[in-house]
C-alpha cells in the first residue's frame, strides 16, 4: 500500500475559501503532498480515524477550537489562520475577535497563520509565543493579483457583462439584522456560543448592541443608495449581492418592482467585483479586495465606529457619509477614470504581508515542506451519510465535476492533471494525489 503525506483543508463557506484553498492545494500537491479538500462537517466528524496529517482550520473561535483541540489529541498537526481577522487594521477590531477567546486554543495548534505582522505583534503582547506564530499574509488576496484571477475568474466576468451589461454592484453584508438564521437574540446566542460576547460583561453587551445598530444605519443608507441610483444610472443595472448570512428573499421582495435593480447571490463575489463599473458597501472586506482588482470602491459610512475606523477598505477607497454622497461621487468619476482615485497600499504590508509582492501560498508551503511530517498508509475510514442541515450544504456543495474542471484550470499553470486523481471520499468532500505515488 502507498504512502502519503497528508495536507486537510476544510472548508465551511464555498464562496470564501473554495478557489483560494484549492490553488494552495496545487502547489501542495506539485511539491508531493497528497490533499484532503471540502466540507469540514464530515472531516470534523472523523478525526479520530483519520490518517494522522496536517490540518488547516479557518478560525480561532470556540466552535472551530473544539475541533482543533481533537485533531490535535487524535494526532495531527494543526494550524489555523483567523479569516475574520482579514478586514481589520487596527488592536481595537482585533481585540474584539481575539479577546473573548478561550487562550487554550493557542494550545491545542502548533501554528497559528497571520495575516501580518500586525496580527503576529498582538498576539504576542498577549503572551502568545514567538515561536508559534507564522506571518504568511491571506490566500484570498493571491487570487485576486494579475495573472491568476484571470484563470479562475476571465470566464465567469465575460458571462455576467454579456448578461447584464454595464453595471454598479452592491456587496451587502447585515448578519446582524437580515440574518437567514434566525433574530438579532438567535445570533446573540451564536456569538455567546463562540465566544464573541461575553453575557456576563455589560461592556461586551453593549458592544455587540452598537453593532446591531451600526448595520441598521448602513442598511438604511443602501435602501436609499438604490433607489436613487436606479433613478439616476439609467444606462446602467444595479446588482445586489447580499452575504451568503444573509436572507436574500427580505431584499429580493424589497426591490422586486424596480426594473434595473437585480437581487443575485452567485458564487464568488471577485468576478462579479471585476466586471462593475463601481462598487459600493458599507465597511465590507469587498472594497479591499476591490482596489486589489482595480475596481474602484466607494464605502458609505454614515455612523463612524471602531469597525468602520479599522476596516482596512475604509484607508483605501473613497469614503462618503451617505447614499447621496456616493451617487455624487460616481458621477463625478464616471466621465473621467484618469481621475479616479488610487490610494497607495504599500503601508498596509504590515496588516497583509502579501498586499503587493508576497505570496501566502509560497509562505505556507514553504513553511509546511518543514514541519516533519510522518507519510501514512491510506485507509480511509467508510464517511457515513452526513446528515448535513440545509444552511451547511447552502454554505458548501462541491461536486466532483466541479472540482475536475476547476482543478483542470490551475493545473494547466503548472501542473500535468494526468498525473493526479481525484477520488470522492463523501458529499462535498476529495481526496486528491499524484498517480503511483
Amino acid at each position: 500500500m502507498n504512502s502519503y503525506k497528508i495536507i486537510y483543508l476544510p472548508i465551511e463557506l464555498k464562496d470564501r475559501e473554495f478557489d483560494a484553498k484549492l490553488f494552495l492545494a496545487t502547489s501542495l500537491l506539485d511539491k508531493g503532498f497528497s490533499v484532503v479538500i471540502g466540507q469540514q462537517w464530515a472531516i470534523y466528524q472523523a478525526l479520530r480515524d483519520l490518517p494522522k496529517g496536517v490540518i488547516l482550520f479557518k478560525s480561532l473561535n470556540k466552535i472551530s477550537s473544539s475541533a482543533a483541540i481533537q485533531a490535535k489529541n487524535f494526532g495531527h498537526i494543526t494550524l489555523a489562520q483567523e479569516e475574520e481577522s482579514l478586514p481589520f487594521a487596527g488592536n481595537k477590531s482585533l481585540d474584539s475577535i481575539f479577546t473573548l477567546l478561550n487562550i487554550e486554543i493557542f494550545d491545542s495548534l502548533d501554528y497559528v497563520l497571520c495575516n501580518g505582522d500586525l496580527e503576529k505583534k498582538y498576539h504576542e503582547s498577549k503572551g502568545i509565543k514567538s515561536g508559534k506564530l507564522i506571518t504568511v499574509g491571506n490566500l484570498r488576496i493571491d487570487i485576486l493579483k494579475k495573472g491568476i484571477r484571470e484563470v479562475f475568474f476571465k470566464d465567469k466576468v465575460s458571462e455576467i457583462k454579456k448578461r447584464f451589461g454595464k453595471y454598479i454592484l452592491i456587496n451587502t453584508n447585515f448578519g446582524f439584522v437580515n440574518a437567514t438564521i434566525g433574530s438579532v437574540d438567535h445570533i446573540f446566542n451564536i456569538y455567546v456560543q463562540a465566544g464573541l460576547t461575553n453575557p456576563a460583561d455589560q461592556d461586551s453587551v453593549n458592544e455587540f448592541n452598537d453593532l446591531v445598530n451600526w448595520e441598521l444605519s448602513n442598511l438604511k443608507e443602501i435602501r436609499d443608495f438604490v433607489r436613487l441610483a436606479s433613478e439616476t444610472f439609467k444606462s446602467h443595472n444595479i446588482i445586489i449581492r447580499p452575504h451568503p448570512a444573509e436572507n436574500i428573499m427580505a431584499i429580493e421582495n424589497e426591490f422586486k418592482n424596480i426594473k434595473n435593480v437585480y437581487v443575485i447571490r452567485d458564487g464568488s463575489h471577485v468576478p462579479w467585483t471585476m466586471g462593475a463599473d463601481f462598487l459600493i458597501h458599507t465597511s465590507c472586506t469587498t472594497g479591499f479586495e476591490a482596489r486589489i482588482l482595480e475596481t474602484t470602491a466607494i464605502s458609505i459610512v454614515s455612523n463612524n465606529n471602531f469597525l468602520s475606523q479599522d476596516m482596512i477598505s475604509n484607508k483605501v477607497n473613497i469614503i462618503t457619509k451617505n447614499s447621496v454622497e456616493a451617487i455624487s461621487k460616481i458621477l463625478e468619476y464616471s466621465d473621467s477614470e484618469s481621475n479616479m482615485p488610487r490610494k497607495d497600499i504599500v503601508i498596509y504590508e504590515p496588516i497583509i504581508d502579501n498586499i503587493l509582492e508576497n505570496c501566502a501560498q509560497e509562505k505556507i508551503v514553504k513553511f509546511i515542506e518543514k514541519i516533519n511530517l510522518i507519510s501514512n498508509e491510506i485507509n480511509f475510514p467508510k464517511f457515513p451519510d452526513t446528515e448535513r442541515k440545509p444552511f451547511q450544504i447552502q454554505k458548501c456543495f462541491i461536486s466532483l465535476h466541479e472540482i475536475e474542471n476547476k482543478i483542470k484550470k490551475i493545473f494547466g499553470m503548472k501542473l500535468n492533471i494526468n498525473e493526479y486523481k481525484i477520488e470522492t471520499l463523501t458529499d462535498s468532500l476529495f481526496f486528491i494525489t499524484k498517480e503511483n505515488s
